[in-house]
Parts: structure tokens; C-alpha cells; sequence
């Protein structure tokens, strides 16, 4: 009936129920029985208690009846005498009733009852006193004959009351006796009931126990590798079934590894071959930073061999501590990382510096732990290159440009003082729209020299600790006036207590200008525009937001582009070639900081950088 481990757990377990079901009636048959007990006797006592109280109050209102009919105020004594004498009655006959079994009570009761008796015919007589007009012989009735009889059932009350006193003692007694013998009787039951459960575990953990470890001593021995010794026969219960699982595994790990090695070598090399075959470089590390893997490219770009480089923390290996960190991240995060926006991983010396984009993705288990993580740095060393000519064509196209811009910017000049002759109307508004466009021409061709400078690192930079009040000032002083123009309002609020910042101030006025005159010119008259600037962590925060129409979800990720304008059909501010945020990009990114936007469509924007403290 009891061959399965279940069946003899439920046994056990019903045993050690029933052994606790025992226990608790018998505590809770115990605990009632006290509980019975003591209600029933204190609910009498206290009831009795009452009651006395109850006839002491109403022989002293009796008592103050009797004052007040002194005082020839016999009708209120009369009517309170009445009240209280039938109170007093009610009770004596509850008394009496109560202590029925009690003879001692009884006769203490009885002898109350007779002294009420004569009270009720003295108070009477005293009223007849009263009424004839004698004062000083009702007085000597009252005190003579009246007072004594009070004095007399008080006491008798009082009496009571001790008597009510010695039954509570007597009862907690009682209680007390009982309560100790049903804690003994309760102790005695939990230690039988704990001395058999004691037995029955142990007895059952020995027969349960032993197979068990026959069991784990023979899992250990195939962990060891040991796969050729012979299992006892199983048992008819859950452990038997084990056993024989444990069999068949052990049988299908024997022929596993009877298997041909060589096709796991080929499958390691067919995967190696696939990784050497790719053109890019390939780093292969487990979760400990240990390289697994490396392939011929990524051996060349550091200068290292796989023998050496094997199993070994990357960081020996490679001393570029960036890598390192990206790969920290994706073991943290358990996310692909592919570094897009910031500058590309320059290597090789510098007369052979190549550019590499890392992309980094994560290896997860089925249970989504980290097992490793694979880079790929992909040479973009010619897209680098492209770039950089673009920039020397821009700088170059824009440094010619200067001199022709000139040469017309002298010409205009000369003709608008009239120094060849006078200008008809239609000639000078020609000039001014030419002038106009010139100012543009000159404009751009500065935004593209800037931005050419800042990438090819040819920007002259003057570092030096500046505050960020001086900063603000330097920056908004050419701007209150159009923001006034426009009436569109400009509000500053610097946190107190601002650290110096170690830069180039006219950069970082620079980034601010451009920012500024965009909210400037998206933002309607009557709107607003707020200058925040506080200090996060080792940074300073800027942040521009202003009331303006704000920028489409899709056009976001492009607003620091070259060349990119977002322009409503309606907008024809001219002068703009799209280069200012992509300037104010190039600047805070110089300093390893970082510029974004936070924008809802017709609710406003959002501009906001960080430069660390320590630039």
C-alpha cells in the first residue's frame, strides 16, 4: 500500500496531523473549561457587585431624602424617599435571589430587609414630625433614631461588598488551579506528540535517506566519468524510477561518447574557417573578458597572435580601454551596441591611422544569461577619408569665396555713396536686395569655414576658466535687443554657486548663440524663451526651451545634420543654410559632451548640452 515515496510522505505527515489535531482539542477542551469557569463566576460576582452599589446609592439618596424633609421641603423629600425605597426593594429581592444557596448572604440580606422595614416606618414618622411643626424634635428623632439605622444598613452593605470581594479571590484561585493543571495536562500531550513525531521522522528519514545516497554517490561517480559500473536493481518506489532513468542516461552517454571526435573538430573548424573568411575584425570574449576567439584582421589592427592572445582578459591583450568599456556595457545591458554618434575608433600610428565603427553584440544563453559578447570592428577608414576632402572642398571653396565677396561687398559700397553718379529708386533697392544676399553669401561662407575647421581639429581654441555668468552675459548681450524687436521674452535662470568650466569661451557662446536665434525665429511674437543652467553630477547643463512650434518626431534624429533645415511652406527667414546646430554639435562633442532635443509639435522645444567641469 506504502510503495511510493508520496504514499509514505502523506503517512508521515497524516501522523504528525493527527498527533497535532490531538493536542489542539485537548488545549482547546482545557482552555474552554477555564474560560466556562471563570465567566460564570465572574459574571455573578459582578452582577452582586452592582446590586450593593446599587443599595448603597439608593440608602444615601434616601438618607439626602430625609435632609431635605429637616428643611420643610417635604414634598421633594418625599418623592425621592419613594423613588429610592422602591429601587431599594428591587434590589434587596434580586440579592435575595441571587444568594439562594448561600445561607450566610441570606441571613445578611434578611437582616437588611428588617432594618429597611423599620427605616421606611421611622422616615415616616419623621414626617409627621415635620409637619406638626416641631423642628427640634424632628431634629432629635432623625440623629437618635434615623442616623443609627442608616449607619446600620450601610454597614451591612459594606459587608456585602467584602463578602463579593472574598468570592473574585476565591474564584481566581479556582481559575488558578485550573488553568495550571491544564497546562500540565497540555505540556504532557505536546511532549508525547513531539517525542513520537521525533521517532517517526527519523525513522522514516533513515528509510527514505539511505537510497538516496547510494543514489548521489552513484551520480558523482558518473560526473567523474565513470560510466562502466552496474546500478543496483531498482526499487518499486519514485527512487527506483530514478534509478532507472539513470540507467538509460547512462547508457546514452555511453554511446555519446563512443561518437567520432573528429566530427566535433571539424564543426570548430568550419566556424573558425566562416569567422577568418570575414573581412572585418572579429574579437570573441565570454563573460569574464577573456578573448575566445580572434580572427587574422583583428590579430594585424593590434598587433597580436591568437596563441597569445587566447584566454587571456582583453585588456592585457589590448591596451584601448574604450573597447574594454563597450564591452562591460553590453554584458551589463545584454544589448547590441553599435557606436554610431560618437567619433569612430581611430588606431595604427599616425602616419597609418585607420578609423573603425565597433558594433558590438551580445551571445545569451536559451535562459537569457550572458555568455560572451562578439565585436566587429568595421573599417571605415575610406569613408573618413571622403569626408575629410569634403571638408578641404568646403574650406577651400569657402576661403575663395571671400575674396570676390569682397570685391562686390567694396563695389556696392561705392555705388550706394554715389560716387559714380546718382541711383535712381529702383537702382538703390536693387543694391539693398543685393546687399542682402551678400550678407547671406558672407554668412554661409563663415559657417562653412567653421564647421570645416572644427572637424579637421584646426580650430584655434583659447581654454581658459571662465564662469558660467560671464559666459551667459557675453552671449545674450547682442541678442536682448531682437528677442525685444520680436517681443518675445528671455528668461534666464543660473543654479547658484555655478563652478568655473575650463573652455573656450567664445565656442560655448558660440553653441548658445545658435541655439538661441533658433528659438528666436520658431517662436511667435508674444511667446517665450527660457535659459536654464545648472550643474548634474561633473557637468553643466544648458538648456533652451522656448514656446515655439516645435520639431516632428521624424525630422529629431536629423535636426544636427549638415545642411538640414526643417521650414513650414509658410517659413522665409532667409540667411540659413543649415549649419549652426551641426557647428554646435562639433564644438560640445569636442569637449565630450553631448547635445540633444526634446521637442512636442506645437507645444515648443527643448535644446540641451553638457560640458563636463574638468574640459
Amino acid at each position: 500500500m506504502f510503495q511510493t515515496i508520496k504514499s509514505k510522505i502523506v503517512l508521515s505527515y497524516s501522523v504528525l496531523v493527527i498527533l497535532t489535531l490531538i493536542v489542539a482539542i485537548i488545549a482547546i477542551f482545557q482552555f474552554s473549561n477555564i474560560d466556562r469557569t471563570i465567566d460564570i463566576v465572574l459574571k455573578r460576582n459582578y452582577r452582586n457587585v452592582v446590586w450593593v452599589e446599587g443599595l448603597l446609592e439608593s440608602i444615601e439618596r434616601q438618607n439626602n431624602a430625609q435632609l431635605y424633609i429637616l428643611s420643610n421641603e417635604t414634598p421633594t423629600g418625599e418623592r425621592i424617599f419613594k423613588e429610592y425605597k422602591n429601587t431599594f426593594s428591587a434590589i434587596m429581592g434580586n440579592l435575595r435571589n441571587s444568594y439562594v444557596k448561600n445561607q450566610d448572604r441570606r441571613n445578611i440580606i434578611d437582616t437588611m430587609n428588617l432594618y429597611f422595614e423599620f427605616y421606611i416606618f421611622a422616615t415616616d414618622s419623621l414626617t409627621k414630625i415635620v409637619k406638626t411643626g416641631k423642628k427640634d424634635l424632628a431634629q432629635a428623632f432623625y440623629f437618635n433614631t434615623l442616623e443609627p439605622v442608616f449607619q446600620v444598613l450601610r454597614e451591612k452593605c459594606f459587608i456585602l461588598l467584602e463578602k463579593n470581594q472574598e468570592d473574585m479571590e476565591q474564584t481566581f484561585s479556582l481559575a488558578k488551579e485550573i488553568t495550571t493543571g491544564s497546562i500540565l495536562i497540555v505540556l504532557i500531550a505536546s511532549i508525547l506528540s513531539v517525542a513520537f513525531a521525533t521517532f517517526a521522522v527519523w525513522l522514516f528519514s533513515q528509510y527514505l535517506i539511505q537510497p538516496l545516497l547510494k543514489l548521489i554517490n552513484t551520480i558523482q561517480q558518473i560526473r567523474g566519468g565513470k560510466l562502466d559500473f552496474k546500478l543496483e536493481p531498482p526499487s518499486g518506489d519514485e527512487i527506483g524510477e530514478l534509478t532507472e532513468e539513470l540507467k538509460m542516461m547512462m547508457n546514452r552517454l555511453q554511446r555519446y561518447e563512443s561518437m567520432n571526435i573528429d566530427l566535433i573538430i571539424a564543426e570548430k573548424k568550419k566556424s573558425e574557417s566562416i569567422v577568418e573568411s570575414i573581412s572585418e575584425a572579429i574579437i570573441v570574449t565570454d563573460k569574464n573578458n577573456n578573448i575566445i576567439l580572434i580572427n587574422k584582421i583583428a590579430e594585424e589592427i593590434f598587433d597580436v597572435t591568437i596563441e597569445s592572445a587566447l584566454n587571456k582578459n582583453i585588456k592585457e591583450v589590448i591596451s584601448n580601454n574604450k573597447i574594454f568599456d563597450w564591452i562591460q556595457k553590453v554584458i551589463e545591458t545584454k544589448k547590441p551596441l553599435s557606436v554610431d554618434t560618437t567619433p569612430y575608433l581611430a588606431l595604427g600610428k599616425e602616419d597609418d591611422k585607420k578609423y573603425y565603427r565597433p558594433k558590438l553584440t551580445p551571445m545569451l544563453s536559451a535562459t537569457g544569461d550572458i555568455l560572451g559578447v562578439v565585436t566587429i570592428l568595421q573599417d571605415v577608414t575610406r569613408f573618413k577619408e571622403l569626408d575629410r576632402l569634403k571638408s578641404d572642398f568646403m574650406a577651400t571653396i569657402s576661403h575663395e569665396f571671400r575674396t570676390p565677396l569682397t570685391s562686390i561687398s567694396m563695389s556696392i559700397d561705392i555705388l550706394n555713396q554715389e560716387i559714380l553718379g546718382p541711383l535712381s529708386q529702383k537702382q538703390k533697392e536693387l543694391l539693398e536686395s543685393t546687399n542682402d544676399d551678400l550678407k547671406r553669401l558672407r554668412k554661409m561662407a563663415k559657417e562653412l569655414l567653421e564647421l570645416s575647421r572644427l572637424e579637421a581639429g584646426r580650430e584655434i581654441v583659447k581654454k581658459e576658466l571662465v564662469s558660467i555668468n560671464e559666459i551667459v552675459e557675453f552671449t545674450l548681450k547682442p541678442l536682448w535687443l531682437p528677442f525685444k524687436d520680436k517681443n518675445v521674452s528671455l528668461n534666464i535662470d543660473l543654479e547658484n554657486d555655478l563652478p568655473n568650466i575650463f573652455v573656450d569661451k567664445s565656442q560655448i557662446s558660440t553653441v548658445l548663440t545658435n541655439i538661441l536665434n533658433n528659438a528666436l525665429k520658431y517662436t511667435n511674437p508674444g511667446g517665450s524663451v527660457f535659459l536654464e543652467v545648472k550643474k548634474i553630477d561633473e557637468n553643466i547643463l544648458f538648456k533652451i526651451t522656448d514656446t515655439g512650434r516645435g520639431i516632428p518626431e521624424e525630422h529629431q534624429s536629423m535636426i544636427f545634420d549638415k545642411f538640414f533645415q526643417f521650414k513650414e511652406s509658410v517659413e522665409t527667414s532667409p540667411g540659413s543654410v543649415g549649419l549652426g546646430l551641426a557647428i554646435s554639435k562639433e564644438i560640445v562633442e569636442s569637449y565630450s559632451g553631448k547635445i540633444w532635443v526634446e521637442s512636442k509639435l506645437g507645444k515648443g522645444s527643448s535644446f540641451m548640452f553638457t560640458i563636463p567641469i574638468k574640459s
